[in-house]
């Protein structure tokens, strides 16, 4: 079911056994990726990826933010695991959609990664934290966090919106109490 930025994205429980996975290009997405794609897509599954975590250590300042106020979003960093969904693209439109992913994470380093789905392991292409960017924050705490997602606001809306919203999605998904939930709890509380 193609799915647009307009409306909520609608997760695929069961893929059919027939599908054809190699029809399809996908992308893993672990923060606005899961709910604002802005890409048509097929089918959008729960997906684990191995050897990676998310953490909020990008600056925004082009859409959750501004350069005066930089916002925070997330970023998966190696070591771990890391609860997201995967989209399905036709191969016939991958080209055109990996070129818009590529300018909308351009602050990111393209990674292929392998994600599981049920018993099926498959290739996502997604987006890492890179290395050479002055605009990740190394080894923030949830001080520091908290002051960026709480001012940040530009284009997109808010960087709390943004951390809302990404942990409404990981309750979607079954998964409470990620590193997510403990900083937006941390946020909530230096809000008050």
């Amino acid at each position: 079911m193609p799915s647009h930025a307009a409306q909520s994205v609608e997760i695929t429980e069961v893929l059919p056994p027939s599908l054809d996975t190699d029809a399809y290009q996908w992308v893993f997405g672990y923060g606005s990726l899961m709910w604002r794609p802005d890409f048509d897509f097929a089918h959008a599954v729960p997906a684990r990826v191995f050897g990676w975590h998310r953490r909020f250590t990008l600056l925004s300042v082009k859409a959750w933010g501004t350069l005066e106020r930089p916002g925070l979003s997330a970023a998966i960093h190696p070591g771990g695991s890391v609860l997201g969904l995967a989209f399905a693209i036709s191969q016939d439109t991958w080209a055109h959609t990996r070129s818009g992913l590529d300018k909308r994470e351009a602050a990111y380093m393209p990674q292929t990664v392998d994600f599981q789905y049920g018993s099926r392991n498959l290739k996502a292409h997604t987006y890492v934290v890179h290395p050479k960017s002055a605009r990740f924050l190394i080894d923030p705490d949830f001080d520091t966090q908290a002051r960026h997602i709480l001012q940040g606001d530009g284009p997109r809306g808010t960087s709390l919106e943004y951390l809302q919203k990404t942990v409404a999605m990981l309750d979607k998904l079954g998964s409470g109490g990620t590193q997510a939930h403990k900083l937006l709890s941390h946020v909530e509380a230096t809000a008050r």
